[in-house]
């Protein structure tokens, strides 16, 4: 009994025991798969936004091409009346 307690006391000041590093390295594992579920959601989120604002562009785009084509100066969205500039 008495070997027993030295032998304990002589690795407790030794390091981390097996289930410590088990318990970090499954937090650690745990923190890594919130991690990339959140940045892999905020990239799908800022891919359609840019994808939104583009298609939005385009319409413009469009809109003012038309216009343009039917001789008439380009609108703004907001008011509905010519732009300032003449078109080219």
């Amino acid at each position: 009994m008495h070997n027993t307690i030295k032998r304990l006391q002589a690795r407790s000041g030794s390091g981390f025991t097996l289930i410590e590093l088990l318990v970090v390295i499954a937090i650690l594992a745990i923190l890594s798969g919130v991690v990339v579920f959140a940045v892999g959601n905020s990239t799908a989120n800022a891919r359609q936004g840019r994808l939104q604002t583009d298609r939005a562009s385009i319409i413009t785009a469009r809109n003012a091409a038309r216009h343009v084509q039917q001789g008439q100066r380009p609108t703004t969205r907001r008011t509905g009346r010519p732009t300032s500039r003449t078109p080219a």
